[in-house]
């Protein structure tokens, strides 16, 4: 199958000179504590389906098969921004590879195992993994996650609106030789500028951010109160939203382009929206219609207002927006997240001047598409 990966300069000159390039483990981020387990287990699945690496081999060549639902190479106009610290020397690498020696699976799947998450096709199967995970001995929970975790494997396009799989596919494979090589394209990493900044009183409401420059990502800070709603503590470290922030920004223009009263679908307790959204999911019937319907608005109004249904994978506080009167409601309730992530605020709820809560938005909106374009 055809292939592209994207690699350092460096990579090239090692197979002109070798004839062959393996992943060197030194230089790799696999053997990184917080992932080493993930990556371990996608080896393993490799030894299981693709047979074991020639000798000397630790660690896979990573590569894409499909971007954004298309089989076709890379835009190297994003990908000088996606790699390196910036005025690197890269290549993309076309080459093809024998079926029998590629593993695909689904990247956002991967991205999900990353985190340690279970995968599930709908919000309620989610739900229902995640509580019978909890009523399992740790040895069970390892090897129903493990199970779990397969399918990812599963590439073929399907999208209900939960789940989006088949639209970005990565390949693992043990080795790059050199007569596998179809096409080669040479560029030169963009280099990032540095910013930062804050718009806003951290004592009301305040966005800050610092745009980093060894990636595209960028740092997030939402203060209410003098709080950060998006701090959280993960493996002993105190931390806040990094990410490239793309989507959620995308949702943010979409969400003050378009805001109006738009209350909250159905009867529910709560004195914001987060825990409306809380009560208003214990409601069962025996008729599929009436259940079809009654959480299909609950679904299309969460699209409308809670921007976690843009995070692309972030680590994000759980934050809904709604207008009310004069006034932006801000709530958020964390208290199902990932393991091992803690927030520093699990729920709550704010108001904003609706006035200032459109300046200080737009404010972070113009400056993240001015210093990212």
């Amino acid at each position: 199958m055809i292939l592209w990966t994207i690699q350092p300069g460096e990579v090239w000159d090692l197979i002109q000179q070798t004839g062959v390039y393996r992943c060197n483990p030194v230089l790799s981020s696999m053997p990184e504590p917080e992932f080493a387990e993930k990556y371990q287990w996608l080896i393993n699945q490799m030894i299981r389906r693709i047979g074991p690496p020639p000798e000397g081999v630790s660690y896979p060549v990573w590569a894409w098969h499909t971007q954004n639902g298309k089989r076709k190479k890379p835009d190297l106009r994003s990908e000088r921004w996606g790699n390196g610290p910036g005025g690197e020397n890269y290549v993309c690498i076309e080459l093809e590879v024998p079926d029998d020696q590629v593993l695909l699976s689904d990247f956002n799947d991967w991205s999900l195992i990353l985190c340690n998450g279970l995968l599930a096709d709908s919000e309620a199967e989610a739900d229902r993994l995640d509580a019978y995970y909890e009523t399992l001995a740790p040895d069970a929970q390892i090897s129903f996650r493990d199970r779990n975790w397969e399918k990812a494997f599963d590439t073929a396009p399907f999208n209900n609106g939960w789940t989006i799989r088949g639209e970005c596919i990565q390949a693992t494979f043990w080795e790059l030789r050199k007569e596998m090589i179809r096409d080669v394209r040479f560029f030169v990493t963009g280099k990032k500028k540095t910013g930062y900044g804050m718009t806003g009183d951290p004592n009301v409401f305040a966005i800050r951010w610092i745009f980093l420059t060894d990636s595209q990502d960028t740092e997030l800070y939402l203060y209410l109160n003098g709080e950060n709603i998006l701090a959280f503590e993960r493996s002993g470290r105190e931390l806040t939203t990094r990410w490239n922030l793309d989507e959620l920004t995308a949702w943010l223009r979409a969400f003050l382009d378009h805001i109006q009263e738009d209350p909250y679908p159905v009867e529910a307790a709560g004195e914001y929206a987060a825990q409306k959204d809380d009560t208003a999911r214990d409601f069962e019937t025996d008729d599929e219609d009436e259940m079809e319907a009654y959480y299909g608005q609950l679904y299309e109004w969460n699209l409308r207002h809670r921007w976690h249904t843009a995070s692309s994978g972030a680590i994000l506080a759980d934050v809904f927006f709604q207008l009310a009167g004069n006034q932006v409601e801000i709530s958020w309730d964390n208290r199902d997240m990932d393991e091992g992530v803690h927030f520093t605020s699990v729920t709550g709820g704010a108001r904003v001047p609706r006035n200032v809560f459109t300046a200080i938005v737009d404010s972070f909106l113009r400056s993240y598409d001015q210093y990212w374009s």
